[in-house]
């Protein structure tokens, strides 16, 4: 899945984007810790900002990036952004 863009175009989604790094070669299952703190991680962001979607390297820029990888388990984080984000725990 590509990232669908409503409205005006960015050109550099660094600058309006939050970045988490999980150590990966890519091709690798993800450890239960690295899973768990990147939940928090996003849970605490999520508490903060109006956050509507996750999204990998992968969906913003598909023919340059693979990151997260197939091994990453979106069904964990995808729920994160529905319904009401100050109601994540």
């Amino acid at each position: 899945m590509q990232a669908l863009v409503l409205g005006p175009v960015k050109k550099n989604l660094n600058n309006c984007s939050i970045g988490i790094e999980l150590q990966n070669k890519g091709m690798e299952s993800y450890t239960e810790k690295q899973i768990n703190a990147a939940i928090a991680v996003c849970k605490a962001i999520i508490r903060t900002y109006p956050i509507r979607e996750i999204l990998g390297h992968s969906d913003i820029a598909p023919e340059r990036k693979e990151d997260p990888g197939v091994q990453f388990p979106w069904e964990k984080f995808k729920p994160l952004t529905k319904g009401n984000y100050n109601g994540i725990t």
